[in-house]
């Protein structure tokens, strides 16, 4: 089988992902394979000053890590399948749609809560 027809799912109460088939991934319980969430953090900062919208100077964020169904990787790294995505949805427009895909569940773990710190220190990602 090729990455194209591998398919992935994060199984929470094993904590491990499952490489299947697509008739597998059909097959298997809904409440185990659509809990492709991995981590997820909501937070806000800023100065506290109020501003036009009366926001306060807070800007939001919410960095979700999930496992992706399919590999997002098979050009760029056709041995490891890039299969877990850290992404930061944001109204602070110098993280707002960043990014990063990895193969492995630590490295999805520990990328997570790498990227938490650094906005939260006000770093370049």
């Amino acid at each position: 089988m090729n990455n194209y027809e591998k398919y992935y799912y994060y199984n929470k109460e094993k904590d491990e992902v499952v490489e299947c088939t697509w008739d597998e991934y059909i097959k298997e319980d809904p409440k185990v394979r659509d809990a492709n969430k991995i981590k997820s953090d909501k937070f806000s900062l800023g100065s506290g000053a109020t501003d036009v919208d009366n926001s306060y100077g807070l800007k939001n964020y919410t960095i979700s890590t999930i496992c992706l169904m399919k590999d997002h990787g098979m050009v760029e790294n056709p041995i490891s399948p890039l299969i877990f995505e850290t992404m930061i949805f944001s109204d602070d427009k110098d993280y707002d749609g960043y990014q990063e895909r990895c193969a492995c569940l630590n490295e999805a773990k520990k990328g997570h809560d790498e990227i938490v710190l650094k906005i939260i220190r006000g770093e370049e990602l």
